[in-house]
């Protein structure tokens, strides 16, 4: 006779067991739920600190540049846009916009300091079954611009034919990193705190070159050109000696200076900025026998190119910027500088879009050079110890900037 009283217990408890594997089912869900929840949202904060980050540095490399606290926030909101991150943007929830807050700030009273926090708004998936349909992911972060020792001052950028030596071409820059973002060849030697090549290195280095390397951006891409003084352009060509002496330049807009091979008497400029527009093809022309000297002078090369001459004699400092030379990026005329043994060449030959040939007389006496030029050919010796204590922060023109927290 069938036990009745058995049968049901049993179903009572079938019952029970599907109970417990639903309810099992669920937590199991919502686990696998959750984990796929969780790991989209590390992603998002991953993407936000890395826009965060990069418009930190955006920013506090403006202020180390010079510019003002808004200048700064807008570069650093601008840089979080082309992350992906525009201030004032819809969420992708559409129920918010996206903040990019940027802030000057002073940290270890360095006033260089950007803060970024960004904050977005994102859609769960699974969490919503448990009442979270919306998750909110802040990120901050600071960058400082800092000033730091053994750091670039040889560089030869990118779209060009890298850094070449020639026989008598040798670097001798201990205390700072010499950089090509093309290939360095050539028979002569290197020696620098760091030497690095995008492409191939076949010069002898100390220490070895390091190839392969990320390009490395301009490191003056943020110097402004300076205000180009208004009326006609002078033409200045002393072709032979002056009775009674020469003259000293003023600094103003020029055609073109020429100093021909003629002239022995010596020369001074006065300190300030030479504009030099280039007209007719002819723009600094140093191939005398006599001294030049300036101290406190920037030559603005809007067109036409250097040339100077072994047989010159120059004595040459930048101002409290530390730019002597500035070709404009528009204008690519090849620059080629040599001077007479003791001449001296204090700051920066910026040349972006141009070749820079050196070819005598750059083992000057110079606390510090920078050479930044689309390729370099040196054919003489260089040598300097990057010692920037003539200039008023005590550092170098080129700027760096590091994440502080």
């Amino acid at each position: 006779m069938r036990n009745f009283a058995s049968t049901k217990k049993r179903r009572h408890e079938s019952g029970y067991g599907l109970v417990f594997a639903a309810f099992g089912l669920i937590v199991l869900l919502g686990a696998a739920g959750m984990s796929v929840d969780f790991g989209y949202l590390r992603y998002q904060r991953r993407l936000i600190q890395s826009a965060a980050d990069s418009a930190a540095l955006a920013g506090a490399a403006q202020l180390g540049a010079g510019g003002g606290a808004a200048q700064a926030i807008l570069a650093a909101q601008n840089d979080s846009q082309i992350n992906g991150f525009q201030d004032g943007q819809p969420t992708a929830s559409g129920t918010s916009t996206i903040s990019v807050n940027a802030t000057q700030i002073t940290f270890g009273g360095n006033p260089n300091t950007m803060q970024v926090v960004v904050t977005d708004i994102y859609p769960t998936f699974f969490m919503r079954i448990f009442g979270a349909a919306m998750r909110n992911v802040t990120v901050s972060t600071t960058a400082t611009a800092q000033y730091l020792g053994g750091r670039g001052c040889i560089y030869a950028l990118a779209g060009g034919n890298g850094i070449n030596l020639s026989g008598a071409g040798n670097i001798d820059v201990p205390n700072c990193n010499v950089f090509s973002n093309q290939n360095i060849s050539g028979a002569g030697s290197i020696t620098a705190a760091a030497v690095g090549a995008s492409g191939s290195s076949t010069v002898a280095s100390t220490p070895a070159a390091i190839t392969g390397i990320q390009q490395t951006p301009d490191p003056l891409s943020y110097l402004n050109p300076p205000a180009i003084p208004g009326g006609a352009c002078q033409t200045v060509n002393y072709t032979a000696n002056k009775k009674g002496g020469q003259d000293p330049l003023s600094p103003g807009k020029y055609c073109s200076i020429t100093f021909g091979t003629a002239l022995s008497q010596s020369v001074t400029l006065i300190p300030g900025t030479y504009v030099i527009t280039g007209n007719g093809g002819v723009g600094l022309v140093f191939k005398g026998s006599g001294t030049i000297t300036g101290a406190g002078v920037t030559f603005y090369m809007r067109g036409g190119s250097v040339q100077t001459a072994a047989s010159q004699n120059l004595q040459l400092t930048a101002p409290s910027n530390g730019i002597l030379f500035f070709q404009r990026t528009a204008n690519n005329s090849t620059a080629t500088i040599a001077a007479t043994g003791g001449s001296k060449l204090q700051g920066a030959l910026y040349f972006p879009n141009a070749t820079l040939n050196l070819n005598g007389g750059a083992n000057n006496t110079a606390q510090y050079m920078l050479l930044v030029a689309k390729s370099l050919n040196i054919n003489t010796n260089v040598r300097f110890r990057s010692n920037y204590s003539s200039l008023p922060s005590g550092y170098s023109p080129i700027r760096s900037t590091a994440l502080i927290e």
